[in-house]
């Protein structure tokens, strides 16, 4: 047997779309939905057996489509269509970022950056200084993402001129990438915005972040501008990216 990549990306694809748009159905016809997008089939009694045993230890308030979300599946490489996996996932819980929260948010930028964008050490004063005005009694607010109670990602608004709110300090750990914790953190950022007024967001990234740039992209962001720029010691390709919410 062999873990699905693909598989799991189509769970979450169903997960986000019925969230949106509601749909599709929860429970065990959420997996009917998954099958169908994979073209494979689900054994029925291994997908009811995996769902009762998962609904019967989600958090309380769980929708049937969490529950579903929460089930791992595996291809049959004998032909056999999918089984379905028992196992107990992570939990992932956001919370508010305090002043606590700021030596790991320093040091995860700086060695995250360094190591996967040759970023030098001067991108650790001005994480720094972000987190000094933030925690000053900047407007806005933080959020931590824990993954069995250890931080994994974070992402910060900050409230601007009327109307307008910069997302900041955008991170996520090696192992969070790609399992949903992303865009989680970033539309909880957006809601946040524009529930506090901003009609509008904006954010400055760097061309080199393929994957952020692909998710800004999908949830509505537009690029407004790009240049060239030395940074951190680097050459580098700076991009503003900028969203505006419906009335």
């Amino acid at each position: 047997m062999r873990r699905g990549g693909f598989r799991g990306c189509a769970i979450r694809e169903l997960f986000f779309r019925s969230e949106r748009v509601g749909g599709l159905g929860g429970g065990e016809d959420f997996l009917g939905d998954f099958a169908g997008l994979c073209g494979v089939e689900i054994h029925g009694d291994l997908a009811s057996a995996a769902f009762d045993e998962k609904a019967d230890h989600a958090p309380v308030g769980w929708t049937d489509l969490q529950v579903g979300f929460e089930i791992a599946f595996v291809v049959d490489t004998h032909g056999q269509g999918i089984s379905v996996e028992r196992m107990e996932m992570t939990r992932v819980a956001l919370r508010s970022a305090v002043p606590e929260d700021a030596g790991w948010i320093v040091e995860r930028h700086a060695a995250l950056y360094a190591q996967e964008a040759c970023f030098d050490d001067s991108f650790r004063a001005v994480v720094r200084g972000v987190l000094d005005r933030f925690f000053a009694g900047a407007s806005g607010r933080g959020w931590i993402a824990e993954q069995d109670g250890a931080p994994a990602g974070c992402i910060f608004c900050m409230m601007e001129e009327p109307g307008w709110a910069r997302l900041r300090l955008f991170l996520l750990e090696p192992e969070a990438r790609g399992t949903g914790m992303g865009r989680r953190l970033l539309e909880t950022c957006m809601a946040f915005a524009r529930e506090n007024g901003a009609g509008a967001m904006r954010l400055s990234t760097h061309e080199s972040h393929e994957a952020a740039c692909a998710l800004y992209a999908k949830v509505g962001w537009i690029r407004v501008a790009s240049r060239p720029v030395q940074s951190y010691g680097c050459d580098l390709v700076e991009q503003d990216w900028e969203i505006l919410f419906a009335p």
